[in-house]
């Protein structure tokens, strides 16, 4: 590729521009999101991005999230704008959804290229999870199962420090070889939603990495009940128990890391304005 890449501002603008849209159909449809994880730190702590991240993640209750979903593509039909699922894109590798800005051309290094993708932000479901504490056990670890399975897919090159690390990862991808990418990806999406209709009031995002490894769940009003926050030029949403939240996913989150850790999460191989930008 030829083209410049963005650069870190001019990613963080067209990320700014996505959650705005994202947060005027939510307001005017009454539902319900918050930011997430890094994106909720940075509002908090930074009243914005993470001066070195380039990420915007929200979540959304599942009903949320499925109903967002038709509402986004109708209104937004024939724009720049998509609201990208596995279920609506044949070649979207991730099992929860991206609004991206189509303007934009994106690829991230070890993943296969996909169609239509560029600057995003990510939208997580927050799906029901047993009460039995036993039930859940079970019910988590068939989820951590399948997203280790799910990662050495998703990546077309292996890459680990450990060289037996790296040895068991081609040997597990090689195994799996057969088993295509897509198929994974719905077992996720079935096994996460596999409580949805029981009675239980404990709720979890378990396509978030932290709150699936240290197990945090909360009830629904815990996700529900949010507040407005200034969030960079803009106001968003987030969970009126924020503390609680980033305390259970950071600890004391308000401290700055070392310096050798500020680094962004994505390895982009490149990122441009395509010929309509």
């Amino acid at each position: 590729m030829t083209k410049k890449n963005l650069e870190l501002e001019q990613i963080k603008k067209i990320e700014i521009n996505i959650l705005e849209a994202f947060d005027s159909i939510c307001r005017n449809n009454n539902i319900k999101y918050s930011l997430m994880g890094g994106t909720a730190l940075g509002a908090i702590r930074h009243k914005g991005f993470i001066p070195w991240d380039d990420d915007i993640d929200v979540m959304m209750m599942r009903d949320d999230y499925n109903k967002i979903e038709k509402i986004f593509n109708k209104q937004y039909n024939n724009s720049n704008l998509k609201f990208l699922t596995c279920t609506t894109n044949n070649d979207f590798p991730y099992p929860y959804a991206k609004i991206v800005n189509t303007n934009t051309i994106a690829k991230e290094k070890g993943i296969k290229k996909i169609e239509n993708y560029g600057v995003f932000i990510d939208v997580f479901p927050v799906d029901k999870i047993p009460e039995s504490s036993i039930k859940r056990g079970i019910f988590l670890k068939k989820i951590k199962i399948l997203k280790k399975i799910y990662l050495i897919k998703l990546y077309e090159t292996q890459i680990s420090t450990n060289k037996a690390r790296l040895l068991l990862k081609k040997i597990i991808s090689f195994i799996l070889k057969p088993i295509k990418l897509n198929k994974i990806v719905e077992k996720i999406n079935k096994q996460s939603q596999k409580y949805n209709n029981s009675e239980s009031d404990i709720y979890c995002n378990v396509y978030a990495e932290t709150s699936l490894s240290k197990n945090i769940f909360y009830n629904r009003d815990f996700f529900e009940n949010t507040h407005k926050i200034k969030f960079e030029n803009i106001e968003a949403y987030i969970i009126d128990e924020y503390d609680k939240y980033l305390k259970d996913t950071y600890g004391k989150y308000m401290k700055l890391p070392d310096e050798s850790k500020r680094v962004s999460g994505h390895n982009w191989e490149y990122i441009f304005m395509n010929k309509k930008g």
